[in-house]
């Protein structure tokens, strides 16, 4: 069962898709920030409850604290203005859910009943390629981003201008790919692409760009986990940001993923490229991403609710 926070019983669609394949005997509240939110009286006859928190922060969130309902909505409270947000606080500081999956947790606030949640993978992993398919990909780094991070633009911006120093070409429109590989006999290929969210590829044009590519970018959006993570990790190696955050299958520097420090993206993916063991790091990365795959993602959660409710 699944039950809105919100008394007009809004949720946000992309929640709902993955929440409705859980099987729970214990409800689901989803949480995240809707148009015109009214507090839900219903939430008071239920006995137990599961908070599934996918609320995001902005771009610019200081990730000095995790913001947990109930807890410490006061550090947060411009964005919960108003009484019915303070409803909802009330309810859960009065009545605390069985279980609380968190979306933007940070590994130093894990604790027990808090626990961290994510998109899941929704297409199917392909098998992963030989050692020598690998080493032959086209591209040495796909950054494809949307604006949504003002860092986003950025790295874009240090693709370009430090191209030159690390000897390598840039692409920077995927429809242009082919003209770009057939035109350019440098080595050394680098993508990097804005694409609006009006304009959006369909998913096989753009996991068959990171495909191509040793290396595909993950930064964080207006949420630090986002859709790319599931996308860009199950067919390259994922290159994300080291920001503390906490994931349910970790995702672990040099060994399943590459970690860079904000500021320093350009300057670590330069130096891992020449890590004699990035196909087995992209091997690892890919039996991660499986673990994410929406299937056995759902049996995870399943299996979680079980365990702890």
């Amino acid at each position: 069962m699944i039950i809105s926070p919100d008394k007009n019983n809004q949720i946000d669609p992309t929640v709902y898709d993955i929440l409705k394949h859980i099987k729970s005997e214990v409800p689901l509240v989803p949480v995240t920030r809707v148009e015109n939110f009214v507090f839900n009286p219903e939430l008071f006859t239920l006995d137990k409850y599961i908070i599934c928190d996918f609320i995001e922060y902005g771009w610019n969130w200081n990730m000095q604290t995790t913001h947990l309902f109930g807890r410490n909505t006061y550090y947060f409270k411009e964005m919960f203005e108003g009484d019915e947000w303070a409803k909802f606080d009330d309810f859960v500081s009065d009545r605390q859910p069985s279980l609380y999956f968190k979306r933007e947790l940070l590994s130093k606030d894990v604790r027990k009943g808090v626990i961290p949640i994510e998109f899941p993978a929704h297409n199917p992993i392909p098998p992963p390629q030989t050692k020598e398919e690998f080493n032959k990909r086209l591209f040495q780094v796909a950054n494809i981003w949307g604006l949504s991070n003002e860092r986003r633009k950025e790295i874009h911006g240090e693709i370009w201008k430090q191209s030159g120093k690390h000897n390598y070409i840039v692409c920077d429109n995927i429809t242009n790919i082919n003209a770009f590989i057939n035109r350019e006999p440098h080595p050394y290929k680098w993508l990097t692409s804005y694409v609006a969210w009006y304009a959006r590829y369909e998913m096989e044009t753009i996991l068959g760009v990171s495909g191509a590519s040793k290396i595909t970018t993950s930064w964080g959006g207006a949420g630090r986990k986002c859709f790319r993570h599931t996308e860009a990790s199950v067919n390259s190696v994922m290159a994300l940001w080291d920001d503390g955050i906490e994931w349910t299958y970790k995702w672990e520097d040099q060994k399943n993923c590459i970690r860079c420090e904000e500021g320093k993206e350009i300057e670590t993916i330069v130096e891992v490229l020449n890590n004699p063991y990035l196909y087995d790091i992209y091997r690892a990365g890919v039996e991660t991403a499986e673990m994410y795959w929406l299937p056995n993602y759902i049996s995870h959660l399943e299996k979680t609710i079980r365990e702890c409710v």
